[in-house]
């Protein structure tokens, strides 16, 4: 398992970033991806209890390969903490029918 931390920030003039990073780095290339969200509502509730976060996944399709990520969610000091769990899948197709 992995764990991502997160922080976004509030940018006041989006053109004049983008101008800085172009002057400081060359693109990287293009790349195109494909994301699948499942989401399967109270999945696991105990007769009576409260229902938990729904259980969300998302299959991710990009350069040739197809990977599966479960991400929970929490936030620390106001850093957005997420602990990813992540596997390949050698037939995305499949996959999709599955779930």
């Amino acid at each position: 398992m992995r764990t991502e931390g997160e922080l976004k920030a509030h940018v006041d003039d989006p053109a004049a970033l983008e101008e800085l990073l172009s002057e400081r780095y060359a693109p990287a290339g293009s790349y195109l991806k494909e994301d699948l969200y499942f989401r399967l509502p109270g999945a696991g509730a105990e007769p009576g209890a409260a229902p938990p976060a729904a259980v969300e996944f998302r299959l991710r399709r990009e350069s040739g390969t197809a990977v599966v990520t479960s991400k929970r969610k929490s936030r620390s000091r106001g850093i957005e903490v997420n602990e990813e769990t992540e596997f390949t899948v050698s037939d995305p197709e499949a996959f999709e029918h599955f779930a």
